[in-house]
């Protein structure tokens, strides 16, 4: 069976029949050389990518190395940089458009990929010893202890805001900086710069345009009208009894004062209007 008559495959991840051309991205791996195509969806793709993604810590050059060395293809970190500067959060696919597209990447795999990173990154500052890794996700000019202090500003503000995609932990990064540099303001007595970074601070956080997660702890939810609902639904209020019902008489009043003189005004017998006791 030639290529051509393939229409739809099934996706190794999500196990949907989905169309080849539109649906899978193209590869010269030999390990998808039936299909030219690779056996995962697009979508699936993009889930496995977020997904590394948190597992790096927001690292998106080495969770993207990571993925496509899973996918045995081929990682051109200078491309790399570019579709991310291009199109941020999906890059995904122009990557893979420009890789399939150009001549002397279009027949690279992972095996091309000689070169393994160093996993001794650890670099030496005045005051100690950080990662290469942190010093990539907030950018060079901090000391060792700012770089941690950012780390632990940012894994809180994870705890409570969305940060599976790119955008959003871009914006708990910017948090975190504010963050730290809100504490500089402070220490120096820059009461201007502290009320501005606070401003700031809170608009960033509008970006997110979400609330904090919701806390699952029954003792955090136990306000006036939940303690209400909960009586309401565990223990309902029971029916009146006989004795009890219409003490006051309203139904009789009701129907001595409106109801029976509507119905002489308007000339209609007791059979055209509901019995107010029914």
């Amino acid at each position: 069976m030639s290529k051509k008559t393939i229409e739809k495959i099934k996706c190794a991840c999500c196990g949907r029949n989905r169309l080849i051309t539109r649906d899978f991205y193209k590869s010269a791996s030999e390990l998808n050389a039936y299909t030219g195509r690779l056996n995962i969806c697009k979508e699936c793709v993009q889930s496995r990518y977020e997904r590394l993604l948190t597992i790096y810590n927001g690292n998106s050059t080495n969770a993207f190395r990571h993925l496509l060395m899973n996918l045995d293809e081929y990682f051109d970190e200078e491309l790399y940089n570019s579709c991310v500067v291009k199109d941020g959060i999906n890059f995904i696919g122009d990557y893979f458009r420009q890789v399939n597209g150009t001549k002397d990447r279009r027949d690279k795999t992972s095996l091309n990929n000689t070169s393994i990173p160093n996993e001794n990154n650890d670099i030496k500052l005045e005051d100690g010893i950080i990662s290469e890794e942190l010093i990539d996700k907030y950018g060079e000019g901090y000391t060792a202890s700012e770089y941690r202090k950012l780390e632990r500003k940012y894994k809180i503000y994870s705890e409570h805001y969305p940060s599976k995609r790119l955008q959003e932990q871009e914006i708990l990064k910017q948090l975190a900086e504010l963050d730290l540099m809100k504490e500089k303001c402070r220490i120096t007595g820059d009461k201007n710069g502290y009320d501005k970074i606070s401003t700031q601070i809170r608009r960033t956080m509008e970006d997110l345009n979400v609330l904090p997660k919701q806390s699952t702890d029954d003792e955090d939810e136990m306000t006036l009208g939940n303690i209400l609902k909960l009586i309401e639904y565990e223990e309902p209020i029971p029916m009146t009894s006989n004795e009890f019902d219409d003490v006051n008489k309203i139904e009789k009043i009701m129907d001595k004062y409106f109801v029976s003189p509507f119905k002489r005004v308007l000339g209609l017998k007791n059979k055209d209007v509901g019995d107010m006791n029914e």
